[in-house]
């Protein structure tokens, strides 16, 4: 079975699940990096899929201009299955034009954060697309209910994590509550927020730093966010590997995810598999998460303020109080969003469109 996976070229949660779908060896793969830059991580797929892995290099905003060339190489590879994560859906059309090959559309985005694209895509190419996965169940909804997809074209994949060691509890030998928050460095997630609500905690003389993960177009504005006297206790990691991240993590003693919406945060679930309690925005992606709620002062507001509030709670919360918290979250984690889970659901979807035995 051949199975070409097309996406953007940079990091992010979808670099993550495509690590983990490939690693699959009873399977053929090839993997289409879309995007203006190719992040250095992905010479990991590069070395798995040797001859099979394309770069098409892009300018910002055209990408979608480049389906000539998406298409020449899909039909080099000539693939039974496309597993489109991004947008390049005329390529897929295309390519099937030239052969029989099923297209499965990975839905990624928030149904709040539903974009021209996104609806373009999963509502007027509905016909050609054989499945749509999507990562939650209020996108579930809004593309049946929305966008007038039937269900039998609809299934719910969690995202799944692999992490190689847990992190252990340990008491901070210089009593420096870090917090951390990992992702792209746009828009859609609120970097401004965090920055602000820790530089007012550090105001009222608490004992914090700060650690963000991840790169993207505003990362200037964000640093010149941080005031002077604070650059030191706000630091900025970059762009980190998979090691990386998992030594970036076993630093934290709380984990933030401030977001405008979430799909599925791989940053929240690695987090939790790592041991580190997480506290995230009250949006869509992330309050529906079954994991300990506002009850444990794990939801905040979109605002500064409250953001401080909790993490000041968090940092007064009592050591069985968040030991506890740790625990539900890693079990929740651990019993519905794991690797393995995640590439049996998908390998299910594989046979179930080619109908044959995986």
């Amino acid at each position: 079975m051949k199975i070409a996976h097309i996406l953007f070229s940079g990091v992010g949660g979808v670099f993550n699940v495509v690590s983990s779908l490939i690693k699959d060896k009873d399977k053929k793969y090839a993997g289409i990096y879309v995007g203006p830059k190719l992040s250095s991580d992905f010479l990991t797929h590069k070395k798995i899929l040797k001859n099979n892995f394309y770069y098409i290099k892009t300018f910002r905003f055209l990408s979608f201009f480049f389906f000539p060339i998406v298409t020449l190489n899909l039909i080099k590879f000539r693939p039974d299955i496309i597993v489109l994560h991004n947008y390049q859906i005329l390529g897929c059309l295309f390519a099937k034009l030239f052969f029989k090959v099923r297209i499965i559309y990975v839905d990624h985005t928030s149904s709040s954060l539903k974009s021209f694209k996104d609806k373009i895509i999963i509502k007027f190419f509905k016909n050609t697309i054989d499945k749509f996965v999507v990562l939650n169940d209020e996108n579930l909804a809004y593309l049946n209910k929305k966008l007038r997809i039937e269900k039998k074209k609809i299934i719910k994949i969690n995202n799944g994590v692999s992490i190689r060691t847990h992190k252990k509890i340990k008491k901070n030998k210089k009593n420096i509550f870090t917090v951390g928050m990992a992702g792209r460095l746009n828009n859609n997630k609120h970097f401004d927020i965090l920055i602000d609500s820790v530089q007012s905690i550090l105001n009222k003389n608490f004992r914090i730093k700060c650690l963000i993960a991840g790169d993207g177009e505003n990362k200037l504005e964000l640093k010149n966010r941080v005031i002077k006297k604070n650059k030191k206790k706000i630091i900025f990691s970059g762009t980190l590997n998979q090691a990386e991240l998992e030594n970036w993590y076993r630093k934290l003693d709380l984990y933030i995810q401030a977001s405008k919406g979430e799909a599925m945060s791989i940053s929240i679930l690695q987090a939790m598999f790592m041991k580190v309690p997480v506290i995230g925005s009250n949006v869509n992606g992330i309050k529906n998460l079954k994991y300990p709620n506002i009850k444990d002062s794990t939801l905040f507001l979109n605002k500064a303020y409250d953001l401080e509030n909790k993490i000041i709670q968090f940092i007064n919360l009592k050591k069985k109080k968040k030991e506890n918290i740790i625990k539900k979250q890693f079990l929740y984690v651990n019993s519905s969003f794991t690797e393995k889970q995640m590439i049996a659901k998908y390998n299910s979807v594989y046979k179930l469109l080619l109908n044959k035995v995986v």
